[in-house]
């Protein structure tokens, strides 16, 4: 039917022609109709995921355009999509021709060119909204004596089959009605096919209809039809207009699914409540359905308002942006004067020697245009110099907080760019944990656009970066106003049940109790609009008008307040206390501590992650054999201790083997014993011990590195004479080396294939703080119970059954911090595992083999960490002694020249990683010697160089318990001791040992008996004066009570002597108040 071509481009936007397909001989009928892409249409429909947000941008284009009333309102028709229509009129300054032709060109506004504070700055508020909430819509509008219509109608394209946007706009004589059209039969023509477009296309099928909408407009304003309504899957409406005759509400939305728990506000599915809170500034009426929206300013509905004044100047990207067009735009103005400047010498070369009238009007012309374009220049340079310093300005902004205790649900910030609600209900700081905190806190912050800049749709903003640095900054500032009003003092239960939330339930409302609806009243000023001069209004408090609905014409003249009844009378703020923000500023020393804090947090967590690896690893290499046979375990051990310890070749027979000497290159003398493992194939008594030992001890030696401090305890601990003194519960605890070596070599490398494992722990420990090496120690043990599953499996031990020992080995070891370790224990008797039994390691009936002696205070090697270096050689000796006398046809030779390299550099390694005091350096070499030489000493004195840990560990024990005893008595300290409580501190065991702890306690006893009475003497005396005072208290109370009666209208059938002392307070306090506000 119709054909369209695009002839020409003015100023960015394109014109279309209709070229008449029936009649008009084939000559063109030029038609001024704006342009722009079909695709562009379709991504502006697509910009609003919330609904009500397009609904909104109607009402910002009404409230820019000064409109002082804006009427939604629906008109059915069943012919049409949805079975309505949805119109917005609003009484503002209206539209010209010109302005209604330049409003359909997308991304273009001349409101950030008239004011920066306006809410529309796009140029795309009324095509994204108006597409988004149905198909089609139709435009009157009115400014002074003309009258503009326009229609944007997907329908039309698609039936018609046109790719290009084409938009008829016809005018008319606003007095006469007449359109304005010039005389030619091209524009009366072209005036006809926009009509009969409008005709076919939109809800109106006659002119006199077209004309009944423009007289819905008085002077000026603007009308939108928005029709052919967005449907959802079920068919429904996307708004629904049916469920509620007096609102807008959202469609699709289940009574079940109105709930705050998936943040289903009221706003959020009511388009008059989102209408109440949309401007933070209501200068506009809004009526829906023609009811009028009972808008809401935020600080009227805050109990203990506070204003918290916020200055950053991180806030940039606006500024950036603005200072960067600033700058384009005086480089331009400079080329323009530039080329003014040029054109205007060229004339005056052309023009020098002539001298006539038509030539000085030229030069007069370009010296004026030269000027103006030098004036223009100065001009945006010195705009371009203030944005860019206003660039590197801070910007301030105004944070209000207040509690709402109508209803403690609905909290979070509401923040507002230049007037205009953007984010509601958007938890910061402690409201994202979900706790108490904060609970129930409304805050409120309007944001300029200087400041940040909002989306298209205005639902959200544009810098994200920003944007999360503002949410921080209202959390921070949220944690201060809780901390102001002082609410965790008074309880934050006991605050909220003040005010009628008795329910153990905290998402239940609050009580409709009457006593509670009356104090919740009491504490917030009673605002309303006035219907004529938009003046707000605070109304005196009283009892009857708690609950009162205030018609929607309520004016000023209404008011009983004889100071604020006349709309003539400025309006009256309310005054907002300011606070504080006082951040916490720490100390060096809580600094350090919490720098400290979280480098041991770091630590142990890494701890844990190489504790999980290696146990992984060890129970991935361990997985072919069960863990009762002591002998298959080792050997998958050594070879992956070998390649994570050693990265060059290492003999395998040093004992005392470290990392240290490595690169230094004493690992190169040492390949001879290397050959040692392939005696492997040769019977078992004799090889096992020859190949399995060497590798234990590398695996040791890889460790013993990173232990900086155990070897000089170690070589210090000889000094002590006290471990030969010492009872069978120490001895024992050496006798395991050589016991399970004389009875089976595999015992032997069962028990020192599992000593790394302290070693490594120790290696982790070693680098955090000497003061946590204890306390890492136990939580390691503690974490890591699979792990010491592993130590001490294979020990050959006897155990008491009846009066007979029987022996066998332990199968399983249990480490528990709370229980104490036990042993899992198989008899050789009776293999099976139904035979096997647990026992406690401290067990009087518990013993190794070949030792007389029970392990009641023995301390396995399994646990022990720091005397494994000095313990390591002399098993090695008792091991290769055990092996000579079984196995004969071994060479001793060989056995004899290795004991004296794992002396020689036991000593070397020992002068090289400890360092001791001259007095261990002399002890420890004579005792390895006696041991040498001597083969006929006990298995008592072959373990003996380990005594002196025990001892040790014992001394430290022993000093441990004295702290502990002084704390104690420092901490019970008698009134009038004879001693101070630094002499407790200089007190040493012995005199701990004799103190007199029954004179002591009889002492404390009758100090606190002393303490107790003159504390309830008090109390009876206080309560007492809290008695009488009380009493006055009352008999005040009821005087102020009849007082009140006197003045107070009570209409509402509540008396006012019959109410609680706490009411009638607050209504004094009330009373008071208003008194004080008429008084000003």
């Amino acid at each position: 039917m119709l054909k369209v071509g695009v002839i020409h481009t003015v100023d960015g936007a394109k014109t279309s022609i209709f070229e008449h397909a029936l009649g008009q001989l084939g000559s063109n009928v030029i038609i001024s109709l704006s342009y722009t892409a079909h695709e562009e249409k379709i991504t502006e429909r697509t910009t609003h995921e919330f609904l009500f947000g397009a609904l909104a941008e109607l009402l910002d284009n009404a409230r820019d355009a000064e409109a002082s009333r804006m009427d939604v309102y629906t008109e059915f028709d069943a012919t049409m999509r949805g079975g309505y229509v949805l119109c917005f009129l609003d009484d503002g300054t209206g539209m010209d021709p010109n302005d209604t032709a330049s409003i359909i060109q997308f991304g273009r506004s001349s409101k950030r060119l008239l004011d920066g504070n306006l809410i529309g700055q796009y140029g795309n508020g009324l095509k994204s909204g108006t597409m988004r909430i149905g198909r089609d819509f139709i435009l009157f509008t009115k400014k002074g004596d003309t009258m503009s219509c326009l229609l944007l109608s997907r329908t039309f394209h698609e039936q018609e089959k046109i790719e290009e946007v084409i938009v008829p706009m016809p005018s008319f004589n606003a007095v006469t009605g007449t359109p304005l059209i010039g005389t030619s039969a091209a524009e009366k023509e072209r005036h006809r096919i926009e009509m009969d477009i409008i005709l076919k296309y939109s809800p109106f099928h006659t002119e006199e209809e077209v004309f009944r909408q423009f007289r819905q407009i008085k002077n000026s304003g603007t009308l939108v039809v928005v029709y052919h309504m967005k449907l959802l899957d079920n068919g429904e409406p996307e708004l629904d207009v049916f469920s509620d005759d007096t609102d807008i509400l959202m469609g699709g939305v289940n009574a079940q699914d109105i709930t705050y728990d998936n943040g289903m506000y009221p706003e959020r599915y009511s388009f008059r409540a989102y209408a109440r809170i949309l401007y933070a500034e209501p200068k506009m009426k809004i009526y829906i359905q023609g009811r009028k929206v009972r808008t809401r300013k935020l600080t009227y509905v805050m109990y203990k308002p506070r204003l918290y004044k916020y200055s950053s100047n991180r806030f940039k990207k606006r500024s950036e942006t603005d200072a960067a067009k600033a700058g384009e735009a005086a480089k331009q103005a400079k080329e323009n004067e530039r080329e003014a400047v040029s054109k205007l010498k060229e004339l005056e070369m052309k023009y020098k020697n002539i001298n006539t009238k038509d030539s000085r009007a030229k030069l007069r012309q370009a010296q004026a245009h030269a000027q103006d374009m030098k004036e223009e220049a100065e001009l945006k340079h010195k705009v371009a110099d203030i944005k860019q310093k206003t660039m590197k300005e801070p910007k301030t902004l105004d944070f209000i907080f207040g509690v709402n205790i109508e209803n403690r649900r609905q909290q979070g910030m509401f923040i507002y760019n230049c007037d205009r609600l953007v984010k509601m209900f958007e938890k910061v700081g402690p409201q994202q944990d979900g706790g108490v905190m904060c609970s129930g806190v409304l805050g409120y912050v309007n944001i300029p656009y200087i400041v940040l800049e909002p989306t298209h749709n205005k639902q959200d903003f544009a810098d994200n970066k920003e944007y999360r640095l503002l949410l921080k900054s209202l959390g921070e500032h949220m944690i201060q106003y809780w901390k102001d009003i002082n609410i965790v003092n008074q309880g934050v239960l006991k605050f909220w049940e003040s005010y009628g939330y008795v329910s153990a339930n905290w998402k239940d409302p609050p009580s409709q109790d009457a006593k509670f609806i009356r104090k919740r009243a009491m504490q917030l000023p009673t605002m309303i609009q006035c219907n004529s001069c938009l003046r707000w209004r605070q109304l005196p408090f009283s009892t009857s008008t708690i609950g009162i609905e205030y018609p929607d014409n309520w004016e000023c003249s209404m008011n009983k307040d004889t100071t604020l009844n006349k709309c003539s009378n400025p309006e009256r703020k309310l005054s907002i206390p300011t606070g504080t923000m006082r951040k916490e500023v720490k100390s060096a020393e809580e600094k350090q501590k919490d720098l400290e804090e979280d480098i041991k947090r770091k630590q142990q967590k890494l701890q844990q992650i190489e504790r999980t690896k290696k146990l992984s690893s060890r129970q991935r290499q361990r997985s072919p054999s069960p863990p009762s046979s002591p002998s298959p375990p080792p050997s998958p051990q050594p070879k992956r201790k070998m390649a994570r310890s050693t990265p060059k070749p290492s003999p395998k027979h040093t004992p005392k083997q470290s990392p240290k000497h490595i690169p230094k290159g004493k690992a190169k003398p040492m390949p001879k014993p290397q050959p040692k493992p392939q005696p492997k194939p040769q019977p078992k008594p004799a090889p096992k011990p020859r190949e399995e030992l060497p590798v234990v001890t590398k695996k040791f030696s890889s460790k013993v590195k990173p232990i900086g401090k155990a070897s000089p305890v170690v070589q210090q601990r000889p000094v002590s004479p006290k471990p030969a003194k010492r009872s069978a519960a120490i001895a024992p605890a050496k006798r395991p080396s050589p016991a399970p070596i004389s009875s089976s070599p595999q015992a032997s490398v069962s028990v020192l294939s599992v000593e790394p494992s302290p070693k490594k722990k120790r290696k982790v420990s070693e680098s955090s703080q000497d003061s946590q090496e204890s306390a890492d120690t136990t939580e390691k043990n503690a974490n890591s119970e699979t792990d010491t599953e592993l130590e001490g499996v294979g020990i050959k031990v006897e155990t008491l059954i009846k009066g007979q020992w029987h022996k066998g080995h332990v199968a399983k070891v249990s480490r528990k911090p709370d229980s104490g370790d036990k042993w899992k224990v198989k008899f050789d008797d009776h293999p099976k595992d139904k035979f096997d039994k647990w026992y406690d390691k401290d067990s009087s009936d518990l013993r190794l083999q070949g030792s007389e002696d029970s392990m009641s205070s023995q301390d396995d090697t399994c646990n022990q960490e720091t005397n494994k270096p000095e313990e390591k050689p002399e098993e090695k000796k008792e091991e290769e002694k055990k092996p000579d006398k079984e196995t004969p046809h071994e060479e001793p030779d060989k056995e004899v020249k290795g004991k004296e390299k794992e002396k020689k550099e036991n000593d070397e390694e020992k002068k090289k990683e400890s360092k001791p005091n001259d007095v261990a350096d002399s002890v420890e070499p004579k005792e390895e010697i006696g041991k040498g030489d001597s083969k006929g000493k006990s298995t008592e004195e072959a373990g003996g160089s380990s005594n002196p840990e025990e001892v040790e560990k014992l001394t430290q024990l022993n000093g441990s318990l004295c702290d502990g005893f002084r704390t104690c008595l420092r901490y019970f300290l008698p009134p009038e001791w004879t001693m101070s409580k630094d002499d407790i501190n200089d007190m040493d065991a012995k005199k701990l040992t004799e103190f007199p702890l029954d004179h002591f306690f009889d002492h404390y006893e009758k100090g606190l008996r002393d303490l107790v009475g003159r504390y309830q003497v008090n109390a009876e005396e206080k309560e007492k004066e809290a008695v009488t005072a009380q009493g006055k208290l009352n008999n005040l109370r009821k005087m102020v009570a009849q007082l009140l009666s006197t003045l107070h209208d009570t209409q509402d059938g509540l008396s006012i002597e019959s109410m609680k002392g706490d009411e009638i307070d607050n209504l004094l306090a009330v009373c008071l108040k208003d008194q004080d506000a008429q008084d000003s």
